[in-house]
């Protein structure tokens, strides 16, 4: 093997493996019996629907191999190699408002699908800015369409969000499904904005939310815009006996039910504005 470039692996919903802490490279000779295989080792750069892609920077060998820990195991079809070419291609984005020229090279994107298959919607890094537009690198599989949305032939586009943000709550590595939350308690005036909240959400304990407003009762001054919350396991912004408060301009992509909830149905005159809900 020459060149390799990514490697992705593709997570069992039911295995129950980490596969972000797999250790992923290429070698010359084959792997023995616990010891680490030695060779060139690939770094774990994007999660992306179910997926973990490790980069090789083109590495060549004889093997690629995949070490898992304990006695976890992979089959082969969970398993793609790609080469260096089609992993490292860059495309050209045109876009339109102002909100890409924030964004920073290195910053993780999402483009949703257009065709029937929601799933479609795909992960890609920023490689650069210009006025129209970014560079992006990835490995894009599917087509995604795009036309002016002031135009009455634009029927279907692309929508392009920003996963990043500069400042990070993060679940613990190998968490689930008691990874961390964020709640805001009783509290009936504040303003979070621009964090990005991902690897977070409690399944076997109620009320455990990504970003949970947690009873404040009538709170015009409580503000949540523009954070972005992806690869979560349980629901997105939850709005929980709070009333008049503002959700405005928020990213909630890939958890595990809704992306945006008022807990009790009880809940009014709450404004959610410009808001993006991708994959729950």
């Amino acid at each position: 093997l020459s060149n390799v470039g990514t490697v992705t692996l593709t997570e069992r919903s039911n295995a129950g493996i980490d596969l972000s802490h797999a250790l992923v490279g290429v070698a010359e000779a084959p792997c023995q019996q616990w010891q680490l295989c030695g060779g060139s080792i690939c770094s774990n750069t994007l999660t992306r629907d179910g997926k973990e892609d490790f980069d090789c920077g083109g590495a060549s060998g004889d093997f690629v191999y995949v070490q898992l820990s304990g006695r976890a195991r992979l089959t082969l079809s969970e398993v793609e190699v790609f080469s260096a070419a089609s992993a490292n291609h860059e495309y050209h984005l045109e876009l339109q408002g102002t909100a890409h020229t924030a964004w920073k090279v290195g910053d993780k994107v999402m483009i949703t699908a257009t065709s029937w298959n929601a799933e479609e919607t795909e992960e890609a890094i920023v490689t650069g800015t210009f006025v129209q537009g970014v560079t992006i690198k990835g490995l894009l599989r599917h087509s995604h369409v795009g036309c002016s949305t002031t135009s009455e032939q634009c029927v279907v586009a692309a929508e392009v969000a920003s996963l990043s943000r500069n400042v990070v709550i993060r679940g613990e590595d190998g968490c689930r499904p008691v990874c961390g939350h964020f709640m805001i308690a009783h509290t009936n005036h504040g303003f979070v904005c621009g964090v990005e909240f991902t690897n977070l959400g409690q399944t076997e304990v109620e009320g455990r939310y990504p970003l949970h407003v947690h009873l404040p009762g009538e709170s015009p001054e409580l503000v949540l815009k523009g954070n972005a919350l992806h690869h979560n396991f349980n629901r997105g912004v939850v709005l929980h006996g709070v009333h008049g408060m503002n959700v405005e301009s928020n990213l909630c992509f890939r958890t595990r039910g809704h992306c945006f909830m008022t807990e009790d149905a009880v809940e009014q005159y709450n404004i959610f504005r410009n808001n993006i809900g991708v994959l729950p």
